[in-house]
């Protein structure tokens, strides 16, 4: 139903109407959209990225399934063992389906370059501490770096970046993050809005790079901080000040695949109270923990003409059709920095 005086259309473009008449043309904050032949007025300038589509072509070619949410583009850092698409982690499917759902082209998931969970487990725990100065000796902080540059590479003028890191990823996303923001010139975001949400953090709120991270938001206008802490997950706040810290503290934590079969209970695998579950693992299982995370980010974070309200009933669409769970199993607790 559209009402007189309404500027907003489809896929929640502020409409044009001077020219080609009433509901016949949409401008965004970049280009102008025509929803008669379903096509862009100027060519994409991500086209590159998509050699298969028209450069001129609109919400890949499914305008009823694909949303463009304007441009504003996600970088999504998995958690330890992200297996691209043979994932089996509830949590990281949620995500990545529902992103890409809402956002089409725009979310990008970033690739570890450790070969399994153990190893990305280890990286965290070495390296969630203290912010990295130096990438040149640390093969995941050059690969996150690189994919966060290259995703800054898509970005069109104005365009802000969105970021967002769960549990080893929040590590990842943190120090690239901080990494880019501590060298805004050399990567051209002097002036770019940038957010970074995290989840099941790992990261200790006394720690040098969580509070690096707050000191960031605090000082610099155009940087977002938002984290999510689940008190109840038994790897927040795991990696501690300090290395050393982080591994004993790890290590107190009962393994799922060990704690589940009842087996080696003495020492640092004893079984714990709720039946021998991880509960980091049963909250990777949570739906509703991805959808409260996901709707939080597009309330908070910056989407243009109205967008924000469109990714949100795309959102309700998926939940509705799918008759997921969202109510959170356990209770969080949401921080804003500044």
């Amino acid at each position: 139903m559209s009402l007189d005086g309404y500027r907003f259309g489809f896929q929640g473009y502020e409409s044009d109407d001077e020219v080609k008449g009433p509901k016949n043309e949409y401008r965004t904050q970049f280009r102008q959209y025509d929803p008669r032949i379903g096509r862009w007025q100027s060519q994409d300038s991500k086209s590159r990225n998509y050699p298969a589509w028209s450069t001129y072509a609109g919400n890949g070619n499914n305008p009823i399934i694909n949303v463009d949410i304007d441009g504003n583009d996600f970088i999504f850092f998995a958690g330890a063992g992200y297996a691209g698409d043979k994932e089996k982690k509830q949590f990281n499917l949620s995500m990545t389906k529902s992103m890409r759902s809402i956002l089409g082209c725009d979310f990008f998931v970033a690739q570890s370059v450790n070969k399994g969970a153990l190893q990305d487990v280890g990286w965290a725990l070495a390296h969630g501490g203290k912010p990295i100065t130096n990438i040149n000796k640390n093969d995941v902080m050059k690969a996150a770096v690189g994919q966060l540059d290259k995703v800054i590479g898509q970005l069109d003028c104005d365009e802000p970046l969105n970021i967002v890191g769960s549990c080893y990823g929040a590590v990842v996303a943190a120090q690239a993050t901080l990494y880019a923001l501590e060298h805004r010139e050399e990567f051209g975001i002097e002036e770019t809005k940038v957010s970074l949400t995290i989840t099941s953090k790992m990261l200790d709120s006394d720690s040098e790079l969580y509070e690096a991270l707050v000191n960031k938001a605090e000082e610099d206008p155009n940087f977002k901080l938002l984290v999510q802490d689940f008190p109840e997950d038994n790897v927040d706040g795991v990696c501690g000040k300090k290395a050393s810290q982080g591994f004993v503290q790890m290590f107190r934590i009962p393994f799922p695949h060990i704690t589940a079969s009842g087996k080696r209970e003495s020492g640092m695998f004893k079984k714990i109270k709720n039946g021998g579950t991880h509960t980091h693992t049963i909250m990777s299982e949570s739906t509703a923990k991805t959808y409260d995370l996901i709707r939080w980010m597009l309330v908070s974070n910056d989407l243009e003409n109205g967008c924000a309200n469109v990714a949100q009933n795309k959102l309700d669409e998926l939940v509705n059709s799918e008759k997921l769970n969202t109510k959170l199993e356990s209770p969080d607790k949401k921080t804003e920095y500044p």
